[in-house]
């Protein structure tokens, strides 16, 4: 009937999409991870964790996975899209994707960028059967993989290429789907690339003449759908 059955009101703002996993649910704030427990109808704070640094932007959506919330750094700037997020971003700090353990609060950071000026308005992909984390900084067309399951953490590759939307991981492929705006051509490009060693696997263009940064989905028989502001795209591949 859309009653509402309880509120709890947050210290400080969020930009995030929710996420949840069982009956939690992890909410990213613009300087802490937030996690609310769902009991008999009621929410409760059940721990947080600041992840905020100076000089970095807020953190955007969460991947839930391995037992650990993982999102990206500096989303400040994102409304000033005009087309693309190219140049701007404001912060000042590296860009990172960070992972925070759900359990303690333990967090582990794998810079992508180490320039001023970086930019996402979307989360990291994680591949959890082979321990890679990918992430990127869309003001500046900077991709890098790492390998996670290392101490320190290794990292496998990088890519110069324009991604902003949601990624895709292909598990069963060991690929990742990524977009990369065609700047001399004015086009959104999706690329499919090996998540272990950054090469490109596939490429296809779409008609869309801005950068994505909404969401795609998986289709039903190899096939992705991804959106922009103009266009939504089907990919398929044989």
């Amino acid at each position: 009937d859309l009653d509402i059955l309880t509120t709890y009101t947050l210290p400080e703002g969020s930009v995030a999409r929710l996420s949840a996993r069982d009956n939690a649910v992890i909410v990213v704030g613009v300087t802490s991870l937030h996690i609310l427990d769902w009991t008999s109808n009621e929410l409760q704070l059940r721990a947080s964790y600041d992840y905020r640094r100076d000089e970095e932007g807020y953190g955007w959506d969460a991947v839930l996975t391995d037992g650990r919330a993982w999102f990206l750094n500096n989303g400040v700037g994102s409304n000033a899209f005009d087309g693309s997020l190219k140049g701007k971003g404001v912060a000042l700090a590296p860009q990172t994707v960070i992972s925070v353990t759900l359990d303690r609060g333990e967090i582990q950071r794998f810079v992508i960028n180490e320039r001023e000026g970086s930019l996402v308005a979307n989360p990291p992909a994680v591949d959890t059967r082979r321990h890679v984390v990918v992430g990127y900084d869309s003001a500046h067309g900077v991709v890098r993989g790492y390998s996670y399951s290392s101490e320190p953490p290794t990292l496998l590759w990088e890519r110069a290429q324009w991604h902003a939307c949601h990624p895709i991981v292909l598990e069963d492929d060991g690929c990742v789907v990524l977009n990369d705006f065609n700047f001399e051509l004015q086009r959104d490009e999706v690329v499919v690339v090996d998540v272990m060693t950054g090469e490109e696997v596939a490429r296809a263009a779409t008609e869309s003449p801005l950068q994505s940064v909404l969401f795609g989905a998986p289709g039903d028989s190899n096939d992705i759908y991804l959106c922009s502001f103009t266009h939504v795209s089907r990919i398929a591949w044989h």
